[in-house]
């Protein structure tokens, strides 16, 4: 659910919403752990560039 909402966002590119969503049923806890940090520091990432480009 909350790699949906994630994936959901913006600044995720459409390439790696294919990727994660073609794996997400193989995905056991931890990994999906590991997913979700990856996803929340992509979009943070890209946040920070996005302010400091406006």
């Amino acid at each position: 659910e909350e790699i949906i909402r994630l994936l959901n966002h913006p600044l995720i590119t459409r390439q790696e919403k294919t990727k994660m969503l073609l794996n997400i049923n193989r995905l056991d806890e931890e990994r999906a752990t590991q997913a979700i940090a990856k996803l929340r520091k992509a979009i943070e990432d890209r946040e920070g560039t996005s302010a400091v480009a406006a």
